[in-house]
């Protein structure tokens, strides 16, 4: 996996600034994992470069959360906001946040498995089978 991760991109992240260079906004792209745990943020160029990557703990205030990081400015807001939130605590981050996508935890799996087999390497591969481990049992 060809990845670079950018992260001069965003400005001191953990000390709450968030602050993108040398990026269009409109072009970038937020996804939220919201486990029971953990909510991951990673934010993605229009390059598909990895420019952010930010766990923080699913009990921290979501518009703490939001005002830290800017969500809704640097990642639209409305119908229009290019958050794409998946995890136990989708709906609840969405339902909070007022904005965003909720793609099903299933449907991830499948494209990510899709991905997995379909690179080069894995060109003998026939089958795969997927075990979803939950923290929460």
């Amino acid at each position: 996996m060809n990845q670079k991760i950018l992260m001069d991109a965003f400005v001191e992240n953990r000390t709450g600034r968030f602050s993108i260079e040398d990026q269009k906004p409109e072009a970038c792209s937020l996804f939220i994992d919201a486990g029971i745990c953990n909510l991951r943020l990673r934010a993605h160029g229009a390059d598909g470069f990895v420019l952010y990557d930010e766990v923080v703990p699913s009990n921290t205030d979501l518009e703490e959360v939001n005002s830290r990081f800017h969500i809704g400015e640097f990642f639209g807001s409305g119908d229009d906001a290019r958050i794409f939130i998946t995890g136990k605590l989708a709906g609840t981050v969405k339902e909070k946040l007022g904005f965003g996508k909720v793609i099903l935890s299933p449907a991830m799996f499948w494209l990510a498995a899709r991905d997995l087999i379909n690179l080069p390497e894995n060109a003998a591969v026939d089958s795969l089978a997927m075990i979803d481990l939950s923290a929460s049992g």
